[in-house]
């Protein structure tokens, strides 16, 4: 499977898109214990820059849907979500409109209502 970007995150770090991997076995992918959000941002040509619509607002919420769903352990501020995502726009050199989907997982061995990590 191969992305147009060469770079995701993962665990808050930027990795080339073919060494991020989960387990088949992760409550993220057994059970859908998964919450995300989706973002846009457009690239103004004029002014050389990519404008992410309402980014900290995203990741407030994203956080919001993880404590909802009863997720315990989320070690990132929607501050570090918005630099993390920033670092990730820059390191992809976009420079066009896309759609970015951040996404909050359970993983490790566990049952479905496994809480983190």
């Amino acid at each position: 499977m191969a992305s147009p970007f060469p770079y995701l995150v993962l665990d808050g770090k930027i990795v080339p898109f073919e060494d991020a991997k989960l387990h088949i076995s992760t409550p993220a992918v057994k059970y859908g214990a998964t919450a995300f959000e989706g973002i846009r941002a457009y690239w103004n040509e004029a002014q050389q820059q990519l404008f992410v619509f309402r980014c900290r607002e995203h990741m407030v919420r994203l956080l919001q849907s993880g404590r909802l769903m009863g997720m315990e352990r989320v070690d990132y501020t929607a501050d570090d979500l918005v630099r993390i995502l920033l670092e990730l726009l820059r390191a992809n050199h976009i420079r066009q409109d896309v759609h970015i989907r951040p996404s909050l997982f359970v993983v490790g061995d566990g049952p479905s209502q496994a809480r983190g990590p």
